[in-house]
């Protein structure tokens, strides 16, 4: 039995409407598909798909260009863009993380290291964490090769990053004795949404109808889903939608058999599954961006927005752990990056003099990575293997 639960408007932008069509024709084929597929082709299919518009330069990122480490920086892409991450923020998030690396390193069994990172972009936080690693620690550089793995070629060209495919199921990795990270990877990740209705586990799929698109309730695609909550011991309330996203899952069994030794790091907008099934998210937290403003229509302007949903950690640190990870946190971003030192970045605090423009920018900027209603407020887990405990736990104080 399904129920209609959903209605949206038609598109006007000629690449959404193509997109559209695509994905409506296939629909009047084959019959409805999970919201999970839907997300997938919206986001990362090559004929259309808002990362492969990304991929081609269609959204050209905006790089602040107000601060600088060592006169680094000197050069930024203009444009538009949906969002803001940390690495455009401040280089100091690029700067931390190569810390993050150098001071884990030690613990590494003799021989080179490897990073890779995930959701890699265009390569600015690439660039940030080899420019730091370079200047401060040259014979670590020299022993450390950088992976990066995103939709296209976006880090083409930058000295010292090797491009990897993006990332699926089906994507072979080396073994790996360093560092394996994502920021704001996992939140993009494809995402089943489900729900209880009756005592029984629904899933909404997209169906076409003459007035759009529309959201209807099947049986779930996959027996996993009721497993997934089976694991966590929780059930959101009757009737309220959630999201799942199994993918994240897959990716960190994966990730977690290629390290060798280690860490894995996730950076991203989340929360525990108790507070996600809660009533404080009635509806869930799916959501678009587009042009830096929150959208709640995930059918409008098809390819030409983001689609993204908190993450849940609790899942995380349960497999991670059940596969013989060592859980450290989540803690917040803020509070990682101050145990890394990011305080001796602020300029001239307590100068007497007014400050000089440049200073105030530069601190204003480091101060929203900290600040908790910002990108401070983002958590960090990481997920060891090999490294003995006090080297972590200094990052949780």
């Amino acid at each position: 039995m399904t129920e209609n639960i959903g209605l949206e408007p038609k598109e006007k932008n000629p690449q959404s409407a193509g997109l559209r069509e695509r994905l409506a024709l296939q629909m009047r084929k084959n019959g409805p598909m999970s919201f999970r597929q839907f997300m997938a082709e919206v986001l990362y299919s090559p004929d259309g798909g808002y990362y492969a518009s990304l991929s081609a330069g269609e959204n050209a990122g905006i790089w602040l260009p107000w601060v600088s480490l060592g006169g680094i920086y000197t050069s930024f892409s203009a444009g538009e863009d949906d969002y803001i991450t940390s690495p455009r923020v401040h280089p100091a998030f690029g700067a931390m993380l190569a810390r993050l690396f150098a001071r884990i390193f030690p613990y590494l069994s003799p021989g080179p290291g490897q990073i890779v990172e995930f959701g890699s972009g265009r390569g600015l936080l690439a660039d940030q964490f080899l420019a730091e690693l370079k200047q401060a620690s040259p014979d670590l550089y020299t022993r450390t090769t950088y992976f990066a793995s995103d939709v296209g070629d976006s880090t083409t060209g930058i000295e010292g990053v090797h491009s990897l495919p993006p990332w699926g199921p089906s994507l072979e990795l080396f073994p790996v004795k360093g560092l394996i990270f994502g920021n704001e990877f996992l939140d993009a990740l494809p995402v089943h949404r489900v729900l209880f209705r009756g005592g029984r586990l629904r899933e909404i799929f997209v169906n076409w109808s003459e007035a759009g698109f529309v959201e209807i309730e099947e049986d779930p695609t996959t027996p996993e889903l009721e497993h997934h909550f089976s694991r966590l011991g929780l059930r959101p309330p009757p009737g309220q939608v959630v999201e799942v996203n199994l993918e994240a899952l897959v990716w960190l069994r994966a990730v977690a058999s290629a390290l060798q030794q280690g860490l894995i790091l996730v950076i991203d907008y989340g929360e525990s599954a108790e507070t996600l099934f809660s009533e404080l998210y009635p509806s869930g937290t799916l959501r678009a961006f587009s042009k830096h403003t929150v959208q709640s229509d995930p059918y409008a302007a098809l390819g030409q927005q983001d689609l993204t949903s908190d993450v849940e950690f609790t899942s995380l640190v349960r497999i991670g752990e059940e596969l013989g990870l060592k859980a450290t946190g989540p803690v917040t971003q803020a509070s990682l990056l101050l145990s890394l030192g990011v305080t001796s970045l602020f300029r001239n605090l307590l100068c007497p003099e007014k400050p000089s423009l440049s200073d105030l920018k530069n601190n204003l900027a480091l101060s929203n990575l900290l600040h908790p209603q910002s990108f401070g407020g983002y958590q960090a887990l990481m997920l060891s293997k090999g490294i003995p405990e006090k080297a972590l736990e200094i990052l949780v104080r």
